[in-house]
């Protein structure tokens, strides 16, 4: 990757940024102030269905488990089971599906709801993400996390699904990695991360969207599944237009770019 590319993509457009790639096949990392702690947005949501999955792994709560669409988790603004009528259910793991697939958060509350901030914050703990808060259950600037944590659980995740001593460093086990990995790889939101790539590209992915702050986050996967790298790239700051353009238009190309620039070397892989 070229590191000097990079760093005039990101001051190219004059927005706080913040970003982690690496490159697993060679090591090469480009840290661009990875470690500064923002709102999170849904990139919370990785770190949420982890640690309902580790309570899963306890027995606490089961997969299959009825999860019933209940009114007072409807109010807000992301997914669409806020616009259908309550009552009906689904099972746990397609509310997990939900919450990190199209960002829902009628799911997103309940699960929240169901695991408890004193449970989420000691897991995220636990497992060394050190900067990551969960201060409320909707989406929230209190809601913290970095750049390098998101990285961090993705990769971490990633070598669960094949390790058995990495999953149980996250209070799982192998299938459950696996599981969560599926998930991120059904993502049918993108803030720019897929835009560049191939459209046969593999991608398990996570966005994260709230007034002043776009973000996404993903593991990057070659045609045959091989996993060639990780990135993180968050924006805070953002004002309603850069240069004349929309806010959202002009963050979705930076992301787009870095995420070329970082992997472009393996675009015929893709």
């Amino acid at each position: 990757m070229d590191i000097g590319q990079m760093q005039k993509i990101i001051t190219s457009v004059g927005v706080d940024t913040s970003v982690y790639v690496e490159d697993f096949a060679t090591g090469e990392i480009f840290d661009y102030k990875s470690q500064e702690v923002m709102a999170s947005a849904s990139l919370r949501k990785v770190s949420i269905l982890m640690s309902m999955l580790h309570l899963i792994s306890k027995g606490i709560y089961d997969l299959t488990q009825p999860f019933e669409i209940e009114k007072e988790y409807q109010d807000n603004d992301s997914g669409v089971f806020q616009f259908l009528k309550p009552g009906f259910r689904i099972i746990l793991q397609d509310a997990l599906m939900m919450m990190i697939v199209i960002s829902d958060n009628t799911c997103t509350g309940k699960i929240w709801d169901m695991i408890g901030a004193e449970m989420l914050n000691g897991y995220c703990m636990h497992i060394g993400l050190l900067q990551t808060v969960h201060a409320a259950s909707r989406s929230s600037e209190e809601n913290k996390t970095s750049a390098f944590e998101v990285s961090y659980l993705l990769k971490k995740i990633l070598l669960g699904c094949t390790n058995e001593n990495e999953a149980r460093n996250l209070g799982v086990t192998k299938e459950l990695c696996q599981i969560a990995l599926s998930i991120l790889k059904n993502q049918q939101l993108t803030n720019g991360l897929r835009d560049l790539l191939p459209r046969s590209a593999n991608v398990a992915s996570k966005t994260g969207m709230i007034d002043g702050y776009f973000h996404e986050a993903g593991i990057v996967f070659s045609k045959t599944f091989t996993p060639l790298g990780v990135l993180c790239v968050m924006t805070k700051n953002v004002p309603q237009t850069i240069n004349g353009v929309p806010d959202h238009t002009a963050i979705r190309k930076l992301i787009s770019r870095l995420t070329f620039e970082g992997l472009e070397k393996y675009v015929d892989q893709l």
